[in-house]
């Protein structure tokens, strides 16, 4: 844009692209940020950090220095600590006024009727539900899951797949026209 020849701003060592890639993840994690506050969910850091050796995202709180030479900054921290019950107290109230009203809202049914039988379901799974674990699958972190089964018996018989891929477009055309019997009977 400012007509500068790019070769001049490359440098021996140096990735042109890191700086921009390094201020939209940085970027990025602001407006993350941001919008936790604003939206108010999630927990909203005060100060974020990464340590790329231990690969590590250190949490902490800011506070004000105690020993500031500066007199406006003394004189803006003891402001602050005086207003400090008040916001206690305002904090306060104001989890108890929602604290009462998730109760009363909770105390009521969402809808009186449920014509189309909808029900809530637990995500969790019970232990009797997990299958056991292979030996020769290699284990992955919580919450990932592989995408297939290495070793299944139609991956090991080559032949075995056209056959099953076969029999599964029969059957799905089959349903096809049963479903469109049915919509055509509406």
């Amino acid at each position: 844009a400012s007509e500068i020849d790019e070769k001049s701003l490359k440098r021996e060592g140096v990735c042109a692209a890191s700086l921009p890639t390094t201020m939209g993840i940085v970027a990025g994690m602001l407006v993350q940020n941001s919008l936790k506050y604003l939206l108010k969910f999630g927990k909203v850091s005060e100060y974020l950090g990464y340590s790329a050796m231990s690969d590590f995202f250190p949490t902490m709180t800011l506070r004000p220095n105690e020993v500031c030479t500066d007199r406006w900054c003394v004189k803006r921290q003891q402001e602050w600590r005086a207003g400090e019950a008040d916001r206690e107290r305002e904090r306060m109230a104001r989890e108890a006024a929602l604290a009462e009203a998730k109760a009363r809202e909770d105390a009521a049914p969402l809808h009186e009727e449920n014509e189309w039988n909808i029900t809530v379901a637990s995500d969790e799974v019970s232990p009797a539900q997990t299958e056991p674990a292979d030996a020769a699958q290699p284990s992955v972190a919580p919450g990932l899951a592989f995408a297939y089964e290495h070793g299944s018996s139609a991956a090991q018989n080559g032949a075995g797949v056209a056959n099953e891929s076969d029999g599964a477009n029969q059957v799905s055309t089959e349903d096809l026209s049963d479903l469109m019997s049915q919509l055509k009977q509406l």
